[in-house]
């Protein structure tokens, strides 16, 4: 039974090898049924900070230092992930998804292995699977392309259909947007599956 994990991460900044995650959003479906995990943390007291990441979080770094750290994070994940996979079973993973899923992969494997932890894909399967590439995919084919402003999630989803869009008054998080992704990941299988536009 295939075990999907769609994840997102909100960040403190691009470069996985100097930036860190600071929230993880995930939706776990197993086949007979789904659980969600939430955290928000304090990022590796290595890790930089950018201006931007602060902003986009709306947390100043004194609100960041009263969060759990980047080691209680990782217990709590790893605690979550435990009860969904055999990590010394190499039969059973799961499958990594996130909208530009290459990004959020590289940046939560060096969250690991910047912890002194190289077993990162004892829990994932490789590679991940990249919503934004198969989004891609079906909007060439239909020429439209140039009718969006951009290809962010958000747009991409209002693309595909406004009720893959979260409730306006929703707070712009990591969960809100890894729900995003869940559902347009799932719309566009099934567009896969009838060959149809979108």
């Amino acid at each position: 039974m295939s075990k999907l994990c769609f994840v997102d991460l909100e960040t403190t900044g691009l470069d996985h090898y100097r930036h860190c995650p600071w929230q993880i959003g995930m939706v776990v479906e197993d086949g007979r049924g789904q659980i969600e995990f939430h955290l928000k943390f304090q990022p590796l007291p290595q890790a930089d900070i950018t201006l931007e990441a602060l902003k986009i979080g709306g947390l100043t770094t004194e609100e960041f230092a009263k969060l759990p750290t980047a080691k209680e994070a990782k217990a709590k994940l790893e605690t979550f992930l435990g009860q969904l996979v055999d990590k010394f079973d190499k039969t059973d993973k799961l499958w990594f998804i996130g909208y530009n899923a290459q990004f959020d992969y590289a940046m939560l494997r060096s969250f690991f292995e910047r912890q002194a932890d190289q077993y990162f894909a004892s829990w994932f399967w490789h590679p991940p699977i990249d919503v934004m590439g198969m989004a891609a995919q079906r909007v060439m084919l239909t020429e439209k392309r140039g009718q969006m402003a951009n290809f962010k999630l958000r747009s991409v989803a209002e693309h595909f259909g406004e009720e893959l869009l979260p409730d306006p008054s929703a707070i712009h998080d990591a969960l809100e947007d890894v729900r995003m992704t869940q559902r347009l990941f799932h719309v566009l299988c099934k567009l896969n599956s009838a060959g149809g536009g979108g």
